[in-house]
């Protein structure tokens, strides 16, 4: 939504996508990729209540061991890596 920062954009989103409240943290990490014209914001936060409701974008949910994350695309594990770094916590793969 127009003024709407992205912080709030994501909270919204994630309640209107899975009946999920969350609370979101300030961003992390950033990365651009100048030939897909792709911006990645990486964000920390907490879920806070809600009850997940499936629809037709999120059909389930799921908190993972590091070990144990679903397939990811590695621009995706580059961005969880440092922001795990940046707060300090330890990554094994």
């Amino acid at each position: 939504k127009a003024g709407e920062h992205p912080r709030e954009a994501l909270e919204r989103e994630i309640k209107e996508e899975s009946g999920l409240v969350v609370s979101i943290d300030e961003s992390l990490k950033t990365r651009t990729d100048r030939e897909t014209a792709r911006l990645d914001l990486c964000y920390t936060g907490v879920l806070i209540g809600g009850e997940f409701e499936p629809t037709h974008e999120v059909s389930e949910y799921g908190f993972f061991a590091l070990d144990k994350l679903p397939l990811l695309r590695k621009n995706q594990l580059f961005l969880i890596d440092e922001v795990l770094k940046q707060k300090k916590l330890v990554v094994k793969h």
